[in-house]
């Protein structure tokens, strides 16, 4: 069984600290425009007021990180005065102002230092306070010394993701709640989501994993032509993309109602107020995964339908218009997450008030043993109707432990939730049992989510 994982999205609070360059604006959160300025065609200021007017300038919001304690360089084109500091709150004193001279069209060059000292050193805040309307300043990069100025990605993360085979990328381009519908003009301006989808897929192609692509729910052929398109070109031939329309087109939860909901109404309209909304479902993903398979014909593209994991009923009724439609896929996807419904906290709340923090961890540890054997009967009817639509292949596109806990319950058992994930049993749960149990059903097994514990000073 391959194992895969979705990584967490691109920005500046991401435990796992993906990007290089911390103020990379197009692909974290790009500064709005301000009325009265002018700006380049990829989205730097050519002209604002001059400073006290302009406070706080052109503040890079995606650097309202927390910076680990170490060198940083900060590189530059152009000319203008670039500000560094602490935002909570605001001192003048720790301010580092960096002031850029550049000829016009000259390289991009560092133009300052600064160092993180203390752990706790909290927000960093960056702006552009002036520039040169001849000569611009932009193209901001700042990194830690240990990394390049042309990558993207820091070496950890690339070497982390490297240990998974597909990388589901959904997180990166925001596919949940979607309200996408055509590719946008100028692909490359960093307004837009073509930034982030690029992104990555260069980091499939730095860590050699498949990319597994989410379609927004009301992405149109247009929209889904052009992604086809970029991938085409980034990946060689022969590539394996996996290709799945929106997120859990059965969720009416929100936000995922969003795209359920929508997918219930295209039904309704295009279909007749006949067809259930899984109907849609089939239609609409089969039509967007050939239309993505015309445009990137060099790809090996998997083509996936994916339902509830508790709910193969649901399934059996899509099932039904794939035959009668006699449209293909290459696997299904499920969600079986590892659980513990049946655990009693009141029993966990008597071990903790005792002191005993390990016996309350073996009472968590022995409810996801006692959930697991559940999962077997969802996924043998799934390989069953699986096996009747001649769909080879069962994969999942979320799993790992799912138990999840109110945010606002007693900080005992917030802290005992926290720590059993860190505990030397989960990972022996996941190892030893979790992961066999699902080699038995899928051949690949997308853990939902790639983060890790911060460091010091680190959000």
């Amino acid at each position: 069984m391959q194992i895969g994982i979705g990584p967490s999205g691109l920005s500046y609070w991401a435990s796992a600290q993906p990007l290089a360059n911390i103020v990379d604006p197009k692909i974290a959160n790009f500064p709005a425009p301000k009325p009265g300025w002018t700006y380049s065609r990829d989205g730097w200021p050519t002209s604002m007021p001059p400073p006290p007017d302009n406070f706080p300038g052109w503040g890079i919001a995606a650097t309202e990180g927390y910076l680990a304690p170490g060198k940083y360089q900060v590189w530059a084109g152009g000319s203008g005065t670039f500000w560094f500091f602490h935002p909570d709150p605001y001192d003048a004193k720790e301010t580092v102002i960096f002031e850029a001279v550049g000829p016009v069209g000259g390289p991009h060059r560092v133009i300052g230092t600064f160092n993180v000292v203390h752990a706790d050193a909290g927000r960093t805040q960056f702006a552009v306070v002036a520039t040169d309307p001849k000569n611009p300043l932009s193209h901001i990069t700042v990194i830690p010394e240990t990394e390049s100025p042309s990558s993207m990605f820091t070496k950890q993360y690339v070497n982390e993701l490297k240990n998974f085979r597909v990388l589901r990328l959904a997180g990166y381009s925001n596919v949940i709640n979607s309200p996408e519908v055509n590719w946008p003009e100028g692909p490359v301006h960093p307004f837009g989501q073509p930034a982030k989808w690029l992104a990555g897929f260069r980091l499939c192609v730095e860590t050699g994993a498949s990319p597994w692509c989410n379609i927004p729910h009301m992405a149109s052929d247009q929209y889904v032509r052009k992604l086809a398109q970029y991938a085409n070109m980034v990946f060689p031939h022969g590539h394996t993309l996996y290709l799945e329309y929106g997120i859990e087109i059965w969720n009416w939860g929100f936000p995922f109602s969003t795209g359920t909901k929508w997918v219930q109404d295209w039904t309704n309209a295009n279909l007749g107020p006949n067809y259930p909304y899984q109907a849609g479902h089939v239609e609409r993903a089969h039509h967007l995964q050939a239309e993505f398979i015309r445009y990137a014909p060099d790809l090996k593209v998997v083509r996936i339908f994916s339902c509830q994991h508790a709910n193969p009923w649901l399934f059996w009724q899509a099932g039904q218009y794939i035959k009668a439609w006699g449209y293909e896929f290459d696997a299904v996807a499920t969600a079986p997450y590892g659980d513990a419904p049946d655990l009693d906290w009141a029993e966990v709340d008597k071990r903790l008030a005792a002191g005993d923090e390990g016996g309350a961890m073996d009472l968590m540890f022995a409810a996801y043993d006692r959930h697991l054997p559940t999962l077997d009967k969802f996924a043998a009817e799934y390989r069953k109707l699986a096996d009747d639509l001649k769909i080879p292949r069962m994969i999942t596109y979320e799993c790992g432990p799912g138990n999840q806990i109110p945010y606002n319950w007693p900080q005992p058992r917030l802290d005992i939730y926290a720590k059993h994930h860190q505990d030397q049993r989960m990972h022996d749960f996941l190892a030893d049992r979790y992961f066999p149990w699902m080699a038995k059903h899928y051949d690949l097994a997308m853990y939902t989510e790639h983060t890790r514990k911060s460091g010091p000073g680190e959000a």
